[in-house]
């Protein structure tokens, strides 16, 4: 996704790739952390939980952290992304970086924050599909993810520019989790 986007934010002209770049680090640090510290704790539970084939405490443990991360996801999302702004500014502004840079990097990053939710219960799929041994159906969702961000990408930042680029991405987790979601369910079933 990095080098795919990184390399259409180049076709719209100079500084795009920092723009996407910026508004990506507050975004990655934050589901760096946080997607480390989920898939670290859930993967050994969930593994037990399929190794004996519990596939009722599966539902309840997934339904539960679901609901965990969009609840705290949501909220943090929504004053992350209004108070882009000033967050941009407080991080990157001076010296050569502007306040026309502060506003450009901030719309990029509001698009980015908007991805938390999906991407985090994304990697909670992604986990739960390693410990049914399914690594093939990530693989599957990386190929199809692939070519819907291109054309995401290339439609979006017609309209938003660098900011576009931002939402594809947010709209390809999405797809992500959705995807990823059906194949657990399937996966379980025929387990």
């Amino acid at each position: 996704t990095i080098l795919v986007d990184q390399s259409m934010s180049a076709m719209l002209g100079p500084g795009s790739v920092s723009l996407l770049s910026y508004g990506n680090k507050v975004v990655a640090f934050i589901l760096g952390i946080a997607a480390v510290a989920m898939s670290t704790s859930i993967f050994p539970h969930l593994s037990r939980m399929v190794a004996d084939q519990d596939w009722g405490s599966i539902t309840r443990t997934m339904r539960t952290y679901l609901r965990l991360i969009f609840l705290v996801s949501i909220p943090a999302s929504a004053l992350l992304a209004y108070f882009s702004e000033p967050l941009v500014r407080v991080i990157f502004e001076g010296g050569a970086f502007t306040q026309m840079d502060t506003y450009n990097v901030a719309r990029v990053q509001a698009m980015y924050v908007l991805q938390i939710a999906f991407y985090l219960s994304a990697i909670l799929f992604a986990r739960l599909i390693s410990a049914m041994k399914g690594n093939w159906v990530l693989m599957c969702s990386a190929i199809l993810s692939l070519p819907l961000n291109i054309l995401l990408n290339y439609i979006l930042m017609k309209y938003m520019g660098v900011s576009g680029i931002a939402l594809s991405t947010t709209v390809v987790y999405a797809f992500s989790l959705a995807f990823l979601s059906i194949m657990s369910n399937q996966m379980m079933r025929k387990l």
